[in-house]
């Protein structure tokens, strides 16, 4: 029982020796932060201490223990990342003293005997090399001290003032949707005019399909080319027309769509959308192909 006693009292005081050890460390690393940190030759106290807490570390039995070295090492670390902070990216610093030591001894050497005018000149010379700190400027009278002019306060609207508001809202509103009906009844008779021009152009040519390029291209006019591509588009989307490609030269057909052909389109409900880029360059290129030397749509 003696010798269990002795032990736990040797162990007892090894972990207080390292506690003692710990703190001890702790001490020294806050006397010498400053240094720590400001060092930046092979000298530097950090290595000494990293090894310190090695050498304790080695002695560490225990959970106390081990959070007072795990203390340690977390200080250390910060006083590293502080000393790679202050680490500067190049190597050599310039220094404008020893830049002129040095330039005054190489030019000794070389036997260059500059009086006052020359080192002036010299300076002169070399001082675009150099960067300096911009002039100070003067702004061109004080800042304006005055207030700024007191806003206008805006007269509150009584009732009858927003009941007159609303009532012209509503007569805009109604003029917005007459237009919009206008423009809708002017496209529907554009539609309707350029299928009267498809059924006539589709007799002339015994009932055949018609060149789709040389029915909607007007060679003189790209922008109207383009508006007659669009309303042809309403005629083969209401079933008014239809489109088919010659097997032989793979040209688009265009021809207008019967009474029968309407309706069996409507009971198998299948319409095909393309999409088509069509830029001048296309027009011009699709004139000069075809030979289309005349509008097939006549202007309503």
């Amino acid at each position: 029982m003696s010798d269990d006693k002795r032990s736990e009292k040797e162990v007892e005081a090894h972990r207080a020796a390292t506690r003692a050890g710990y703190r001890k460390l702790m001490d020294q690393i806050a006397d010498d932060e400053d240094v720590i940190v400001e060092s930046q030759d092979d000298n530097n106290p950090l290595l000494q201490y990293l090894q310190n807490n090695e050498e304790l570390y080695a002695k560490v039995d225990a959970p106390q223990e081990a959070v007072m070295d795990a203390v340690v090492v977390k200080h250390l670390s910060r006083l590293c990342k502080k000393q790679a902070e202050q680490m500067s990216t190049n190597i050599n610093e310039f220094k404008a003293e020893e830049f002129a030591t040095r330039l005054k001894l190489k030019m000794n050497n070389e036997n260059i005997n500059l009086n006052k005018k020359r080192w002036i000149a010299f300076g002169n010379m070399v001082k675009p090399l150099f960067r300096k700190s911009p002039a100070l400027t003067y702004m061109y009278g004080a800042l304006d001290s005055s207030p700024p002019e007191p806003k206008e306060k805006k007269p509150r609207e009584t009732k009858s003032r927003l009941a007159d508001k609303q009532s012209q809202l509503k007569e805009t509103q109604a003029k917005v949707v007459t237009e919009t009906e206008k423009s809708v009844n002017q496209t529907d008779q554009i539609v309707t005019h350029v299928l009267s021009c498809l059924v006539d152009r589709w007799r002339e040519n015994d009932k055949q399909a018609v060149n789709y390029f040389k029915f909607v291209i007007n060679p003189k006019c790209f922008g109207t080319s383009v508006e007659n591509m669009f309303h042809a588009s309403f005629l083969i989307k209401e079933g008014r027309a239809g489109i088919v490609t010659c097997p032989e030269t793979q040209v688009p057909l265009i021809y207008p769509a019967t009474k029968r052909q309407m309706q069996e389109a409507g009971k198998l409900g299948t319409k095909n959308q393309v999409v088509v880029s069509f830029s001048m360059a296309d027009w011009a290129k699709l004139v000069r192909s075809h030979d289309i030397r005349d509008t097939m749509i006549t202007p309503p």
